[in-house]
Formats: C-alpha cells, structure tokens, sequence
C-alpha cells in the first residue's frame, strides 16, 4: 500500500498524541477504497492552554481573527518548520482551527520550506488578523522545481460557533487572490472535524486522490 505523509497541526486545547485519532475515520477511506497508507506526524503547540496547547498566547477575550499579536508566534513556527524539513517531504498538511491558521500564516509570510505536492488542508481556519498585509501582498509561487500552485481546501461548517464562516471565507478569497488554487467544502455539522458525515470524509480524500492521480 502506498504511504502518503501527513504533517498535522492541531486546534487550540488540542494535543499531538490524540489528534490523529480525529483524523481515523480520513484515514481509513483512503485505505479502504484508494489503496493510501496515510501516515500522520502531528506537531504539539509548546503553550499549555486548558487540556492541552495552544500554538500562540493572546489577551483574554481575543480571538485569532481579532487580535493584533500571536504571542509566542515564532517558538511555535520554529516547531513547526523542524517538523516540516523532515526528509522525505510531507505530501499534504493539515490544520485544525488554530493550527489551520498557523499554517495560512507560514504561507502568508513566505515561510514554508516546500508546498506539499497534495496541498493544504484547513478545518475551521479563521483569518490570522496579525498577518493581515501579508495575506494582501501574498504572491506565492511553485516550490522550487515543482510546476503546481500551492492549493487549498477549505473545509467549513455551517453551524460553526467557534469560527465565523465569514473570517475563513475572507482568508480563502485572499489566497485565491494570490494565486493559491483553493476549494471549499461546506457540510451541516460545527467547528470539528466533520467525523460522522461520510460524503464530506470522501470528498475530503477524494480532493487529497486528486494529485495522486496525475
């Protein structure tokens, strides 16, 4: 079976050890009807915050789309881009929430080592208000040697009370903007992972087999 390597990033309270746990239900389609062996690498926020981490601090009642600072922003970009120069390179990237934004805000801020081959995905992602001018004179280009746009899915819910739709469609235009080849999936569930739903879990894997198959 054919391994593809994941590197992900959890939410806000979220840990490394129990996220790839949320992502079995992905995982076992892609096993089951694409023959994918999806091999996850989860990196850990390095600020506790409730049961778990967070990956930046902010002042009581701030949110990610509101605030002026990510406090600690840098430690936990360095976390991240250890994890992400890891040989061999990673296929797709995944973030949750938080850790969606995390990612948006490396790309937005021309950080990232390489773009996954398959692309990015954002569960929940909310606009990295500190890095506003970034995601607005944003030109992202291939990774050197690659001939493919970054490219993105957007995956949102409906009946999201976390994350304002709105604030990740703001983010997603941004990157359309700049040249990120981006998709959106919307499904009737909230802020999680939409585990439970099985055509949004498909559609999901069917976006990663996309570039799988060229």
């Amino acid at each position: 079976m054919k391994v593809i390597r994941m590197l992900a990033l959890h939410g806000s309270e979220g840990n490394a050890a129990e996220f790839p746990n949320r992502l079995e239900p992905l995982k076992s389609t892609l096993a089951n009807e694409w023959k994918l062996q999806l091999e996850i690498t989860a990196v850990e926020g390095p600020f506790p915050k409730g049961p778990g981490y967070s990956w930046w601090t902010m002042p009581p009642g701030v949110r990610s789309f509101t605030a002026n600072e990510y406090g600690g922003f840098d430690t936990s970009a360095s976390r991240v881009l250890a994890a992400w120069n890891d040989d061999p390179p990673y296929d797709v990237c995944l973030g949750h929430s938080q850790g969606a934004i995390m990612l948006a805000s490396l790309m937005a801020l021309n950080r990232v080592p390489y773009h996954p081959r398959m692309g990015y995905i954002f569960n929940g992602v909310s606009f990295p208000n500190p890095f506003r001018q970034d995601v607005k004179k944003m030109n992202l280009q291939p990774s050197p040697g690659g001939s493919n746009l970054p490219r993105v899915l957007f995956v949102m819910g409906t009946n999201d009370k976390v994350t304002p739709n709105e604030t990740g469609e703001e983010l997603r235009d941004g990157f359309q903007d700049a040249g990120v080849v981006v998709q959106t999936i919307k499904h009737s569930g909230g802020h999680a992972i939409p585990n439970g739903q099985d055509q949004i879990i498909q559609a999901i894997a069917q976006w990663i087999t996309t570039m799988e198959a060229r």
